[in-house]
């Protein structure tokens, strides 16, 4: 198994667990974390305490009160660091994160070469039966005593729907690869993704729609629109990786690519929203603006079945969310 390049920065987690730490300590587990990667682990190194001050580049008693602040909540470092610690004691240190990601990296690489494996083994079958069919002795096979066999699904293998579950990246990968892959869209690979920051875009869409059926639904379904599958402007098809950013996903779900399917112009709606609004008191709330967002972001205002309306339905439906929030009269 090849060593991916690079790995994933989560700028949020940083910011929680070290914003309020000094600079130095800042550095000095940027530094600790590379010297973590380039160990055959990925996520942890052991070395004598003397080493790691030398990488620290600062004195004794520094490496000693940078590691147990890295030790409170940021590390796993073994032993306890105190003032009594030799030079020669060896010191382990361990990225949590980077073991979880180096561990969910192993498993998609394995779920895939599995998959992969499975998928080249249930076409043995078909070229036996196709010889088998040639033979004189049987002209009639193809209609009779012969039945062609249709290659397994990932979910219809030794891999149950159960096992795939424990893994929802994987899944997603899967599906994409079973559903879109052979329309020409191009192939999932779990480490490009990882490098790509896809995976935690990956881990939000199941987490909104943690269910199989569906996402075996919504991949069918994006084969029947053109534009995602080589049937648009230049022949672009849709890769996984775009497919999962929040917007265009929402894009899919609310049928923007369907073929033929009829919605009324999303600004028209914004603009009756806001004309709406201006005709009610709202209140404390500043400008148009910010109540045009407070009435999106209400859950009664369900612009998805408002884009399907024909404009004076619409309309309507938007006077009456909006009376409903705010109160007034026309």
């Amino acid at each position: 198994m090849g060593k991916a390049p690079a790995s994933q920065f989560y700028w949020n987690d940083w910011n929680r667990d070290l914003g309020d730490e000094p600079l130095e300590v800042e550095g000095a587990w940027i530094r600790i974390c590379c010297k973590l990667w380039n160990d055959e682990t990925k996520c942890s190194a052991t070395n004598s305490f003397k080493k790691w001050k030398k990488i620290l580049g600062v004195s004794r008693q520094k490496t000693i009160k940078i590691l147990q602040i890295l030790s409170k909540n940021i590390a796993n470092i073994s032993p306890n660091i105190t003032e009594k610690i030799k030079n020669s004691d060896d010191i382990s240190i361990l990225c949590r994160r980077m073991e979880r990601d180096e561990n969910a990296r192993k498993a998609n690489n394995n779920k895939q070469k599995a998959w992969d494996d499975n998928n080249s083994k249930s076409k043995k079958p078909n070229a036996s039966l196709t010889a088998k069919k040639q033979k004189p002795n049987h002209p009639s096979s193809s209609s009779s005593s012969y039945k062609k066999e249709t290659p397994l699904t990932p979910l219809e293998k030794s891999e149950t729907a159960k096992d795939i579950l424990e893994t929802p990246v994987q899944t997603v990968i899967l599906l994409y690869n079973i559903y879109l892959a052979p329309l020409g869209n191009p192939k999932a690979d779990p480490d490009q993704l990882a490098m790509m920051g896809s995976i935690r875009h990956i881990q939000d869409r199941w987490e909104e729609n943690p269910d199989l059926p569906f996402w075996e639904s919504f991949f069918q379904s994006l084969g029947a629109m053109p534009q995602l599958v080589g049937g648009g402007a230049g022949g672009w098809r849709a890769p996984l990786d775009w497919i999962v950013k929040a917007g265009n996903f929402q894009k899919i779900i609310r049928g923007d690519y369907a073929k033929g399917r009829a919605r009324v112009d999303m600004g028209a709606v914004v603009e009756e929203l806001c004309g709406a609004i201006g005709r009610i008191d709202t209140g404390n709330l500043k400008n148009l603006s910010e109540a045009a967002m407070t009435v999106a972001r209400h859950e009664t205002f369900r612009i998805n079945r408002i884009g399907n309306m024909a404009m004076p339905e619409a309309k309507n439906e938007i006077w009456k969310v909006v009376k409903g929030i705010f109160g007034g009269k026309s």
